[in-house]
């Protein structure tokens, strides 16, 4: 069972420290793998926190915790990053990934301990006061760097030693310093940069071994070797902290591990943070460079709450930039920071910004707010602001007739949220909205945009069928606006008729049966069910608003 296994992990990790038999090193690396690939997480954490150490520790010794250790998780993660980006969703492939990230994560006390105990300072305090010793707390205490070094005192004298190195003008960097920065950041800026955005847990966990580091360190040791390194990489020459190329690494996935792995480890660096983020958004913005690095920087430091306002105010602010395509980007940028955000920032910053944007002179500004505005619909519960968002999207609908690229956001939008949609929302807008959609469809002067309307309609009444809709709603909307999309569909793409005729069949079919249950065919009249529709007031010619 799994509690002998464990057992038995504990048992060899006190037989290690205790070993010196350099021809017992292979073995009791093979029973480490082993131990880690262990399918119970009892089994493995314990391999991390008893086994790994002292394993580490021996290979300390022996000099092998880099050549032999360090590196070989580094390769086995960029191997598994590979197959995880080759092939989405390739099983195991993530897990290991996940294994291989926490695994050097749990090294990071030893190897910061190798790379202090080699530098070429004296173990002697020397002058000056050091500050008050700080690390991350330890995974366990054979991983607690006081254990490792042996006493607070010494470790205080290297860590002024390191300092003051870092200190210097010039670094003449040792050799597993040197190691450190061409070795092991190399291999990780290799993995970062071959995943995608989709892999955000990878990412998350990614920053997280970065921080590690830069917290080991501290902030000289960060500014002088870890930030430089990633700077570089970003083409961000020294404190500047953004170039505009449209194919910038800054839209790359480094760039959130490096916002989130190494601008947010000390509070002297927010200030750079801020700019940093300030700039990129802009940049990327000007460029009209994916915006897929800044979602993925977002959504990392939105894990941690005390970044909500800092990223709100950013936004905020850029929402009154004076380039139409900062605007745009920040109208987007805003639908991340709905969920998961206190009720006070989301009412008097987010929705009120995004409520602003949405006012907006230029109608490309207007557009991008839509599919922020349909996430508050779809997550929020309090009534006054799903009025006010309601009122707004009711503002779009009297415009759309001047703007197809409105248009068909609109209507992506409503079929994407209409499952999980406001009732009232629902009833009172999208279903009588698409209703006068579809009978404006038959009119459409433009065949090209009225087969286009025509199928995303369709995907829109798909998303429809799947709700709870009272039976007055089905007959005085659903199933003329689904006999005026049938017209279209027989005109235009008859492929796409069964699916139609299929969301007819199923309207009839409700109406029926409650025909049946309530005793009263008044609901299935046939001047009911046309009659009483509203004629549409909208005319849909998508010219220029003057």
């Amino acid at each position: 069972g799994e509690s002998v296994r464990e057992a038995v992990v504990k048992s060899l990790g006190i037989l290690v420290a205790f070993t010196d038999d350099i021809n017992k090193f292979k073995q009791c690396w093979e029973l480490l793998l082993t131990g880690l690939n262990d399918s119970s997480k009892l089994v493995t954490t314990t391999t991390h926190t008893v086994l790994l150490p002292a394993l580490a520790a021996w290979a300390h010794e022996l000099d092998k915790l880099e050549s032999d250790i360090i590196i070989y998780f580094l390769k086995q993660l960029h191997i598994c990053v590979k197959q995880v980006s080759l092939s989405e969703g390739e099983s195991g492939a993530t897990e290991r990934c996940q294994q291989h990230i926490v695994t050097l994560t749990h090294l990071v006390p030893w190897h910061f301990a190798s790379i202090l105990l080699s530098g070429p300072y004296s173990d002697d305090s020397q002058d000056g006061e050091f500050h008050k010793l700080s690390f991350p707390r330890p995974y366990s205490r054979l991983l607690d760097i006081r254990v490792i070094i042996g006493d607070n005192s010494h470790l205080s004298a290297l860590m002024s030693g390191l300092e003051r190195e870092m200190s210097k003008d010039n670094i003449i960097k040792w050799s597993k310093l040197t190691w450190f920065y061409d070795e092991c950041l190399a291999s990780l800026l290799k993995s970062i940069e071959t995943l995608g955005f989709t892999q955000r847990e990878l990412l998350h966990t990614l920053s997280t071994l970065i921080s590690e580091y830069c917290m080991y360190f501290g902030y000289l040791f960060t500014n002088k070797i870890i930030k430089p390194f990633f700077q570089s990489s970003l083409d961000v020459p020294g404190e500047k902290t953004v170039l505009a190329p449209s194919d910038t690494p800054l839209a790359s996935t480094v760039f959130p591990v490096f916002v989130s792995g190494v601008l947010t480890c000390f509070k002297q660096d927010e200030p750079q943070l801020t700019s940093c983020l300030k700039d990129t958004i802009v940049d990327l913005s000007l460029s009209y460079t994916s915006l897929d690095s800044l979602k993925a920087t977002i959504i990392l430091l939105k894990r941690e709450r005390k970044y909500h306002l800092l990223l709100v105010r950013i936004l905020q602010e850029l929402a009154s930039h004076s380039a139409v395509q900062v605007r745009c980007c920040v109208a987007t940028l805003l639908g991340l920071m709905i969920s998961g955000v206190d009720e006070k920032l989301l009412n008097n910053h987010v929705i009120k910004t995004l409520l602003q944007l949405a006012a907006d002179s230029e109608m490309s500004v207007k557009i991008h707010t839509v599919e922020s505005l349909g996430v508050i619909m779809e997550t929020i519960s309090k009534r006054e602001i799903l009025n006010q968002v309601h009122k707004q999207f009711q503002s779009f609908a009297d415009n759309i007739k001047y703007d197809f690229l409105l248009y068909e956001t609109i209507l992506h939008t409503l079929a994407r949220i209409v499952h999980n949609v406001d009732p009232v929302f629902r009833d009172e807008f999208i279903i009588p909205l698409l209703a006068e959609l579809s009978l404006q469809n038959n009119e459409a002067p433009n065949l090209t945009q009225r087969k286009d309307v025509a199928h995303m309609l369709l995907e829109a009444y798909r998303g429809v069928s799947g709700c709870f809709v009272s039976m007055e709603l089905i007959s005085e909307y659903i199933i003329p606006g689904l006999r005026a999309l049938q017209e279209d569909f027989e005109v235009m793409d008859k492929n796409s008729v069964p699916a139609i005729k299929q969301l007819l069949q199923d309207s009839t079919n409700k109406l029926t049966n409650f025909q049946r249950q309530s005793g009263s065919d008044s609901m299935l009249k046939d001047q009911s069910l046309l009659s009483r529709f509203t004629t549409p007031k909208m005319s849909f010619s998508f010219k220029k608003k003057n």
